[in-house]
């Protein structure tokens, strides 16, 4: 099951989402070497290790994993 990676941003201190989804396993692999990724709250680049980013659960719309939109009727609007 594959987690999200969060990081505090230094620059805004807020919580924020890297992106980057994450199984513990690869986690733990990973924390121990600095990572760099681009900050969504700042858009700068920030190392991050075991002691700055931690895993959050990820939680999937109801009915499944998918983001996407259904398929479209010929009419356009979405098929229920």
């Amino acid at each position: 099951m594959a987690s999200m990676v969060m990081i505090r941003c230094p620059v805004t201190d807020e919580t924020v989402a890297s992106g980057l989804l994450m199984a513990r396993d690869a986690f733990r692999v990973l924390r121990t070497k600095n990572t760099d990724i681009r900050c969504p709250a700042c858009g700068e680049l920030h190392s991050w290790q075991d002691v700055t980013a931690w895993l959050a659960r990820v939680r999937y719309p109801e009915g499944g994993k998918s983001t996407k939109q259904g398929p479209r009727s010929s009419s356009g609007g979405l098929s229920r």
